[in-house]
């Protein structure tokens, strides 16, 4: 109760220093909104699908919340049109996810394996009415919307929404991607741009660059890391430190970048893909810091990820609170 009430303040005090009430730091404007896991859960995603009047596509990665199920079962039973793609790989051969997606198809929803063209796809955002997206970095189990740290971002942006659609459809139909096909500036999309535009990303920092992601794995991610570090940037990691392999290599990755770098958080898990420069941007989305999601030209490494760059004042200060929070409380690897 403690923690809940001291993240709470940290909240409330950073809404009045960006001018905002507390209440409305996820509501900044009527472009994007944040959800934060677990204090928000599933609710700002059910009440999406809720919304739903025409039409919902849907990609998931891994997929058993009874919730979410429900929904989408509701939504077509109003006579919503829903498509939904699920990973190929074992994420749809486990049992619960299997009683959901015959559950969903009995209720007249339409469900197809992702295109297999990919070697994994970790993309986790869904679509509605073709004017409203919402991109997590969480799964949509139980677990991940009740245990998890992670950030969703909610857009009205209209480029990203129909960029969405494109990439929805491309893999829907098994055909292929291009940038050229993409309008918005603002999605990071994997094995599109994402090494490309977080390395730039990093890079171009000059006073600060946050890190929250479930593990730091990737070369790329580090060394930017590091050279940032060498050129008077502050830089600030925390990795999940569940499992051993997390730990060594966010251990390693301390070493690489120097002085107090790169923490673990051993509660919540951490399942975070975030990274934020000079408090002016902020990248959200389901890609981690590892090499497959951000190899944009090795075919034997590429997954479907995206995510999207967020500049709302209101937006970061609210993940900069939980941040510090989280910061406050992880442990040297």
């Amino acid at each position: 109760m403690k923690k809940i009430v001291s993240i709470g303040l940290l909240l409330m005090l950073l809404a009045v220093l960006v001018g905002a009430p507390a209440g409305s730091l996820a509501r900044a404007d009527a472009v994007d909104r944040i959800v934060t896991f677990p204090d928000d859960a599933h609710m700002d995603a059910c009440r999406l699908i809720e919304s739903a009047t025409a039409s919902i596509l849907f990609t998931i990665y891994d997929f058993s919340d009874p919730r979410i199920e429900d929904e989408l079962a509701d939504a077509a039973a109003r006579g919503v049109v829903i498509n939904v793609m699920v990973d190929p790989g074992e994420r749809l051969a486990l049992t619960d996810s299997k009683g959901i997606i015959a559950d969903l198809v009995r209720a007249g929803v339409t469900v197809r394996s992702a295109n297999p063209s990919y070697r994994i796809t970790h993309a986790k955002y869904f679509i509605v009415d073709g004017s409203r997206a919402y991109m997590s970095g969480n799964n949509f189990t139980y677990a991940d919307g009740k245990k998890n740290r992670a950030f969703a971002v909610i857009t009205t942006d209209p480029k990203v929404v129909n960029d969405l659609t494109t990439i929805f459809w491309a893999d829907w139909q098994r055909k292929p991607l291009t940038l050229q096909q993409l309008t918005s500036d603002r999605l990071i999309v994997s094995p599109l741009n994402a090494g490309a535009r977080i390395k730039a990303l990093i890079d171009g920092a000059k006073t600060s660059v946050v890190v929250a992601t479930q593990y730091l794995k990737s070369d790329m991610v580090n060394q930017a890391l590091a050279a940032a570090a060498a050129r008077g940037v502050k830089v600030q990691a925390i990795t999940d430190g569940t499992y051993t392999d997390s730990r060594t290599a966010a251990a390693d990755a301390r070493m690489l970048i120097g002085g107090d770098t790169v923490r673990v958080s051993m509660t919540p898990y951490y399942h975070v893909k975030m990274i934020m420069v000079d408090g002016t941007q902020m990248f959200v989305g389901s890609q981690n810091c590892s090499d497959p999601p951000l190899t944009d030209d090795n075919p034997l490494q590429q997954q479907r990820e995206v995510g999207i760059i967020v500049t709302d004042p209101a937006l970061i200060a609210r993940a900069q609170a939980v941040f510090v929070f989280d910061w406050a409380r992880s442990l040297q690897p």
